[in-house]
Formats: structure tokens, sequence, C-alpha cells
């Protein structure tokens, strides 16, 4: 199959349109958490340590979270309150319908979960390279995990 630059540029205008402010958070978030992941294993920036590699995700996410709060207040909280009626409909149906939101949602849950362990003590993770490769391996793990749930997951059936 040759590389069509249409179908490339179709599907990250796809990734990039959110269809609620949960997703478009954890869009920013997965960018912004693989971007830093290579610079810390390729040493443009050094790996942080201990606890405080954990506590600086949540920070990142802190942060995002509240620029989207303060410049997007009202979209916001609807969206928010779609998003959990989509999600009472079925996972799988959300995952469906909105493979690349569901990706960076579910990537975004999975670190918020590693750095809650992480930096209250109650696994012994100590940051450093390692903490970014893996957040790095992460990645395509998800990607491939949704992937298959939309593959094999039950379809809908048509409305009569």
């Amino acid at each position: 199959m040759p590389f069509r630059a249409p179908k490339v540029i179709s599907a990250l205008k796809r990734f990039f349109s959110e269809k609620n402010a949960v997703a478009g958070v954890s869009d920013a978030f997965l960018i912004v958490t693989v971007i830093n992941s290579v610079m810390m294993v390729t040493g443009l920036d050094t790996p942080k340590e201990g606890r405080f590699a954990y506590v600086h995700l949540l920070l990142r996410l802190g942060i995002l979270t509240g620029i989207w709060f303060v410049f997007y207040f009202s979209y916001t909280i609807t969206s928010t309150k779609e998003f959990f009626r989509d999600l009472q409909a079925g996972i799988g149906r959300y995952i469906r319908h909105n493979v690349y939101d569901a990706i960076a949602i579910t990537y975004t849950s999975l670190v918020v979960l590693l750095c809650v362990a992480g930096s209250t003590g109650l696994f012994p993770l100590h940051g450093g390279r390692v903490l970014y490769q893996g957040l790095l391996l992460l990645f395509p793990a998800v990607c491939m995990g949704i992937l298959v749930t939309k593959v094999l997951g039950k379809k809908d059936e048509p409305k009569t």
C-alpha cells in the first residue's frame, strides 16, 4: 500500500479533533509525555528520580487540566457530562466510535494510576530512565489494546 498524504492528514485531524474535554486534556498529556519521555531516554533532559518523577507527571497533568478548564470552562463542564453519559452506554462502544480519544484517555488513566502508586510509595518505583522507557513502551501497548478491542469487540446492532 503506497504512502498517501491525504490519509495521514485525515488521521491526524481525527486524532486532534477531540469530542470532549477529557479527551482534549488526555491528547495534550499524551503528546507532551511521549515527547518528554523521548527527551529523557535520549539524554536531552535529565530523567527525574524517585517520587519526584511521579509527582512531576501528576503536576503536568494538573497544569494541562487547569489551563483547559480556564480557557474552556463551560465547554469543559458540558462535554465532561456528555463523556460520562457516553461511557454509561458501554466502554466498548465508546472505544469503537472514538478510537483516537480512547487511546489518549486510556494512556493518561494508566499513567495516573502508575503515578499514584509511585508517589504514595505503595510499590517500590524509583523513576529514572526506566520509568520513561516504560512510558514510551506503554503507548504502543495501549494502541494495540484499543485496536484489538475495536476489531474484536461486538458490533453495534442496527436499530430497526
